[in-house]
């Protein structure tokens, strides 16, 4: 679990300009511990994870005028859930709003069926395309909008005050191959990693930016 240079060298340029900011400096020495135990031993999918993470990190960077605050598998306290905290892969602190970013690396087609997405593994050869049977993934949408809940919530506890930004629970299909159903193309938590730019332009661009007053 390593925070990438993308995360680190945006945290320390920009901490402390938002109360929103502070919630995360909370939790980086405790990511920072675990770094060097989950160097050794990894499945080659969680470092393909991973990798999808940074590369949306540096998608994120670049939208907008840039000036975002970058935070990698940040942990959020869940009192509902029986572990009592949760992990969100990407936290981006904009100049008008926050981004939960939940990263799926999936190459196949995406589909959805009432709230639950489904994921079917396409491989495609010289000789012919190899199609495997979909496979339930979960309500992933469900899942990353309770985290923003939770988050919300210690969020107001912590400051004793709303949340006066805008946080959007947003999944990103980084998988080079996916190809994403006409409903899911159609909601606005769900984008490609190459149509990160029309979202930023749908849900943010025109939001008035955040207030540092706190």
């Amino acid at each position: 679990m390593v925070l990438s240079p993308i995360a680190f060298s945006h945290y320390h340029r920009f901490q402390g300009c938002h109360p929103v900011l502070k919630y995360f400096k909370k939790n980086l020495e405790w990511l920072n511990s675990r770094k060097k135990s989950h160097s050794k031993g990894e499945y080659e999918s969680t470092i393909r994870g991973r990798e999808a993470e940074i590369k949306v990190l540096e998608a994120i960077q670049n939208l907008g005028d840039g000036e975002w605050n970058l935070f990698h598998r940040k942990r959020i306290p869940r009192p509902e859930s029986h572990r009592g905290k949760g992990e969100i892969d990407i936290i981006a602190v904009g100049v008008n709003a926050v981004l939960a970013i939940e990263v799926k690396n999936w190459s196949g087609l995406v589909s959805l069926q009432d709230d639950e997405f489904y994921f079917q593994h396409i491989r495609k050869t010289k000789r012919r395309i190899r199609k495997r049977p979909a496979v339930s993934r979960g309500k992933v949408a469900e899942k990353i909008s309770t985290k923003v809940k939770d988050f919300e919530s210690v969020y107001r506890g912590q400051y004793k005050s709303a949340v006066d930004f805008d946080i959007f629970p947003i999944i990103v299909f980084s998988g080079k191959d996916n190809t994403l159903s006409e409903e899911i193309t159609r909601r606005d938590d769900c984008w490609s990693i190459d149509d990160l730019g029309q979202m930023h332009e749908k849900l943010i661009s025109t939001i008035k930016p955040i207030s540092r007053d706190k």
